[in-house]
């Protein structure tokens, strides 16, 4: 998967990291089936609403 473009400014460093570590944590599923589970109901979840309320709060000071 490759990062789609974001471009806000300041913070695209903030947002790659937060895409990054759900790239990882993706990655971790795929490899550790055992704890897929886990990662994928609880973990998962956790990363991408950071990432939906960061990119709410962004576009509302644009």
């Amino acid at each position: 998967m490759a990062f789609k473009e974001y471009t806000y400014g300041l913070f695209k460093s903030d947002i790659k990291k937060l895409l990054r570590k759900r790239l990882n944590l993706k990655d971790k599923i795929r490899y550790h089936r055992q704890k897929a589970n886990k990662f994928e109901q609880i973990e998962l979840p956790k990363i991408e609403k950071k990432i939906n309320d960061f990119l709410k709060r962004v576009e509302k000071k644009n």
